[in-house]
């Protein structure tokens, strides 16, 4: 029980955490990345890239229209409903404009601005349930008023009868001030396992009734859920409005349909400060997931269970395992063979640990004919495989990878990002259907810096190919994207512009071949309007005296390199893209299972012998 109040502590946090970190900010340090233009104020702090970057938002006021930049200012700014979060954008005649924790609506005919229910939006596009399973409550319709506004007032106030909630409402200057700011109470207090919530018209409250260390909670903290941030990612504004841009421009207001409500994400979500991170993280907040890549199959019992012991003994809380189709699918449709894989599952589930499970490899019956290896002829085998799994699974892994690797070509031939798109779309349909609380992450591309169809795409070129396809149709057929960011015989803080060690071994100056490659990946995801958070679900650096064909590169990395550029890397997240949900190491026993030389030994950090080797003990020692 104690677990699953964890995992639903991290699902809540997804709209809250982000005030609570620019709230603690230095001031020094908010307005270093923000200054005053003409008329209004540009802000970089809520621009999808934490703050990094030329561009944001303006909050302004325009001669003859708008004056949401006074509105802003007078309803306390920054500190009151957070930064802005879109351009403005225009719907059924009004002008709106998004911050962290409202909405600004402006009436031409009475040329005001108001505040917008972005509670009540929510929930007229039918996500109440999402909110609910974020511990939210589900608003009371009847309040015995019969839309009388002073009858409806009073019993909605009525309903404050927590002392610690009522008393956060009413702290911005009494019950008038409180309704104008945050609205009327929608629903009465409710208890969540470790904490109480009450939602109003444009925010909801939460009171922690339990100290929950791994996210720096006490108890009797009382933190808020910013409506504007959840009208952003249910994708209830156009597309276009939430692009950031530079301080010299004035956009007009966007025009141009509302996107519909996102396919509902999963429940659990990422915590503040803390490696507990479980499902759909937050939005470009400080919030890192540690895991390891780890090669369980046919391992004992007492061998599965040291695995676990020393990925929780280094403080990491996720563990990766690759599922190969065709091993428990292999030779008819339907012919399942769990044995293995259920010992598997079950032995981490135990164990406590979170589970990604990254499942790719067709069999051969389900390959087009003539193909020895590739993707399935009907995308619908593997979506139906996966259902299975997921059902099979549910409640005990907490994340899915749809395929692996599919710009090259021994993974996916020819090498066309259309095709896999067809599969995602069918597959993360199934999968929801079997698990809706399975964060589904797209099967990462690797770094090639290739572009043959026959051979592999380059990965930054298929992605773009990718999110262009169908008119962009592939956003909503993933919950976060999976990237393997690649070192090679680069420190992860060298650019192809900024290279500081002697190259050899054909990785050289490609932008493909260091590890801020996902920096460009997240960018194209940005530019294409699609606003998701990225997990390396594989990331390591090799080092050996013998390395495999291909490998060369490993000899110039000794194990410190190997151990320094892994903590290295885990800064660099931690400090500059907080975007990164959950960072998987490549790979903690395989110079355990595999002989040296197969391509996966060199990135081991533990010993043939289960010693640490000078890697595994820095992640250990690594702040977290």
């Amino acid at each position: 029980m104690r677990r699953r109040f964890k995992q639903l502590v991290s699902s809540l946090l997804i709209a809250t955490i982000l005030s609570l970190l620019l709230s603690a900010l230095p001031v020094a340090a908010q307005e270093s990345i923000d200054q005053p233009v003409a008329g209004g104020h540009f802000y970089k702090q809520a621009n999808g890239l934490g703050g990094k970057g030329s561009q944001g938002f303006t909050v302004f006021d325009e001669p003859g229209g708008p004056a949401f930049y006074s509105r802003f200012s007078q309803l306390g700014g920054v500190n009151a409903i957070g930064y802005p979060a879109s351009r403005r954008y225009e719907e059924d005649g009004f002008i709106y404009q998004v911050t962290q924790g409202a909405l600004l609506q402006y009436h031409p005919g009475l040329k005001q601005v108001f505040l917008g229910n972005t509670f009540e939006i929510l929930e007229k596009a039918g996500l109440n349930a999402i909110l609910a399973s974020r511990g939210i409550p589900e608003s009371i319709a009847d309040d015995g008023s019969g839309g009388d506004f002073q009858r409806a007032k009073q019993a909605r106030l009525s309903w404050l009868t927590n002392p610690e909630i009522r008393q956060r409402y009413l702290a911005v200057g009494g019950e008038n001030a409180a309704i104008e700011l945050y609205g009327l109470p929608m629903s009465r207090p409710q208890a969540f396992g470790p904490f109480i919530a009450q939602r109003f018209q444009r925010i909801a409250l939460q009171l922690w009734t339990e100290d929950i260390p791994e996210i720096g909670i006490s108890k009797g903290t009382v933190t808020t859920i910013l409506g504007g941030d959840l009208l952003k990612e249910f994708d209830l504004l156009p597309a276009e409005a939430k692009l950031p841009h530079s301080i010299d421009e004035r956009p007009s207001p966007v025009t141009g349909a509302v996107g519909q409500v996102a396919p509902p994400p999963p429940m659990t979500g990422s915590t503040a400060r803390t490696s507990q991170v479980f499902g759909k993280l937050p939005q470009y907040t400080n919030n890192l997931g540690y895991g390891m890549q780890a090669d369980l199959f046919w391992l004992s019992p007492a061998d599965k269970n040291r695995v676990y012991q020393l990925i929780k003994e280094a403080g990491f809380t996720w563990v990766k395992q690759q599922v190969q189709w065709s091993s428990i699918e292999p030779v008819e449709k339907g012919g399942f063979d769990w044995a293995e894989l259920d010992r598997v599952v079950n032995s981490a589930h135990d164990s406590g640990l979170n589970i990604l499970l990254s499942v790719a490899k067709t069999p051969t019956w389900a390959l087009a004919p003539g193909l020895d290896h590739g993707p399935p002829a009907d995308p619908q085998d593997f979506a139906d495989f996966m259902r299975v799994l997921a059902t099979r699974y549910r409640g005990k892994v907490q994340a899915y990878e749809l395929w692996n690797e599919a710009n090259l070509a021994i993974e996916w031939k020819p090498v066309t990002p259309g095709p896999f798109v067809e599969l995602l779309k069918v597959t993360y349909t199934a999968l929801k259907q079997a698990d809706p609380n399975a964060v589904a992450i797209m099967g990462a591309l690797t770094p090639t810096g290739v572009i043959d169809p026959n051979v592999a795409i380059d990965d930054v070129e298929y992605l773009r190919q990718l999110v262009a396809y169908n008119n962009g149709e592939v956003a909503n057929y993933f919950d976060v994207l999976g990237v393997h960011p690649g070192g090679f015989n680069h420190p992860p803080t060298d650019t192809p512009q900024n290279i500081t060690r002697n190259q050899s071994g054909g990785f050289g100056s490609h932008p493909s071949f260091f590890f801020t490659r996902y920096a460009e990946l997240h960018n194209i995801l940005l530019a294409a309007g699609i606003n998701k958070d990225v997990w390396f679900t594989e990331f390591g650096w090799a080092a050996s005296d013998q390395p495999a064909p291909g490998y060369e590169y490993a000899l110039q990395n000794s194990d410190q390199d190997q151990a320094a550029y892994l903590v290295s890397s885990f800064n660099l997240v931690r400090q500059q893209h907080p975007y990164v949900g959950v960072m998987i190491v490549w790979n903690l026993n395989f110079r355990v299972t595999q002989s040296k030389s197969h391509e996966t030994w060199a990135f081991g950090i533990l010993n043939p012998d289960w010693s640490p080797r000078p890697a595994y003990n820095a992640l250990k020692n690594m702040p977290k």
